[in-house]
């Protein structure tokens, strides 16, 4: 019996001073390279290229290489910083502290602002969407008389955050984004008029969001959470919008554009490394 050759072949290797993963595919025809939101480096070519056809390739492209791979690594969070909503905070871990503390400034940002974040006041089963896991509604304690928190390294944090472990600040990571998600879909989920039968929140690695329109189900990247109120408010309607359209022809971006006028804007935005 023939064996089958694999439709992917995956070779790492050491260009300059990156490691490379040479993604050899069937069906491939044009060779691309990628860097990751995660600062990884991978080339895809077709199955049957050569090795050396594909560091040739890189090398050519060293010089955009170096430059997109040093703009993404310095989009990466540092393991001192927590990002919420646009913001960056400062992590400050307090062992005896119950829940989390949000300190912020509040004198240049509202981004806060018509938000609802308070523990209360809204239906778990929004809109028949089951959202699992509590939220305690934030502290804030303003501090009038600056805007930012400076770094002895020169980096700039808008507030700082104060949790007893990085597991408590994932809960809390994973209970604001559901509070923020929910509070966009039921903003929208009217003008929808589609049932919603179950959001999740979880991590994604290639996707803002997704949904199936077929059963009701939406899904939200949790790391969306980071991103500025306006681009997750963009994400959840594009994945409500999806209810009603499920494809990305005139009349999906039609029914968006009725709603959000910016939302080009808003995308190029969300997308830009």
């Amino acid at each position: 019996m023939a064996v089958k050759t694999p439709r992917v072949k995956t070779v790492c290797v050491k260009c300059g001073e990156f490691d490379v993963a040479l993604n050899f595919k069937k069906g491939v025809k044009i060779t691309r390279l990628k860097v990751a939101k995660s600062g990884e480096i991978s080339v895809s070519l077709p199955f049957y290229a050569a090795q050396k056809y594909a560091l040739e390739f890189v090398q050519k492209n060293y010089d955009w290489l170096k430059s997109a791979h040093e703009k993404t690594l310095s989009n990466l969070p540092r393991e001192d910083e927590f990002r919420l909503l646009g913001e960056v905070y400062r992590i400050k871990f307090e062992p005896n502290l119950k829940g989390v503390n949000l300190r912020r400034f509040a004198g240049d940002s509202e981004i806060f602002n018509g938000l609802n974040l308070s523990s209360d006041g809204l239906d778990p089963h929004l809109y028949g969407a089951k959202f699992d896991g509590e939220f305690s509604a934030i502290k804030f304690n303003a501090q009038p008389n600056e805007a930012k928190f400076a770094s002895a390294d020169e980096r700039k944090f808008d507030g700082e955050i104060y949790a007893a472990s990085l597991a408590a600040l994932e809960n809390y990571k994973k209970a604001f984004a559901r509070r923020i998600y929910g509070h966009f879909i039921a903003k929208f989920a009217p003008t929808v008029n589609r049932k919603i039968n179950r959001v999740v929140v979880r991590k994604m690695t290639t996707r803002w969001g997704s949904c199936n329109s077929r059963k009701g189900y939406i899904n939200l990247s949790l790391n969306l959470i980071e991103k500025a109120p306006e681009l997750v408010e963009y994400v959840v309607l594009h994945e409500l919008t999806h209810l009603i359209y499920p494809h990305h022809q005139k009349s999906f971006y039609d029914f968006i554009a009725a709603l959000m006028p910016d939302f080009r804007s808003r995308e190029k935005r969300l997308n830009k490394k």
